[in-house]
């Protein structure tokens, strides 16, 4: 298969590279800063701008399928993240590439029937900035009609993978999930290119 993998040279940009190529798969890698990536035959380098459609046409073009690792800042105003996705799936239109799975975090999984984590009085109104700009990458995912999963995590961990951690549609896998080692995140988001079992869905993922 081959994948192409935005933010390719953020922290867990530089995991789902690692993963992808030991599981055999073709990477083309798209960040600002991808030169420092280690070489690899079955890596291909492409520094380019996020918000430029050529770039990121260039990045999909030929590609089965697309892993994104966006990262963006904390301010209120930031759309660093959901405006790259909605460039993203775009792009991934025009070239007729239709799976995608993305990292968002644990406040768009749902608390109850009716209402989201990053809804909920008790949310931490520190990460509230965040949990809603990855709202909104999940919204523009919904709208964009393409075969998307969406990676709900907790805190992140820059550890190598453990093969011990828990998943489980639109909802934490436990509650209070702290932390997800990003070794076992990338892992989990290579496999489920190969087994397609949460197309459409928001997935929560803990160690």
């Amino acid at each position: 298969m081959k994948i192409a993998i935005f933010g390719a040279s953020g922290t867990a940009g530089k995991h789902l590279v690692r993963k992808s190529l030991d599981a055999g798969h073709s990477v083309r890698a798209f960040g600002r800063s991808v030169n420092k990536l280690s070489p690899h035959a079955n890596l291909e380098l492409i520094q380019g701008d996020i918000f430029n459609p050529s770039d990121v046409s260039k990045a999909i073009q030929g590609c089965d399928a697309v892993l994104s690792a966006l990262g963006g800042g904390t301010e209120a105003d930031d759309r660093t993240r959901s405006n790259g996705i909605k460039m993203i799936c775009d792009q991934m239109k025009k070239n007729n590439v239709r799976r995608i799975i993305a990292i968002g975090n644990s406040g768009v999984l749902n608390k109850n029937e009716e209402q989201l984590n990053v809804e909920a009085p008790e949310f931490d109104q520190r990460f509230l900035s965040v949990a809603n700009e990855h709202l909104r990458s999940f919204r523009e995912l919904e709208k964009s009609g393409l075969d998307f999963t969406f990676m709900c995590a907790p805190s992140l961990k820059d550890e190598e993978a453990s093969g011990h951690f828990i998943v489980r549609a639109d909802y934490a896998p436990v509650p209070n999930a702290a932390k997800i080692k990003l070794g076992d995140l990338a892992a989990f988001m290579v496999q489920e290119l190969q087994d397609n079992k949460f197309i459409g869905k928001r997935v929560g993922i803990s160690n």
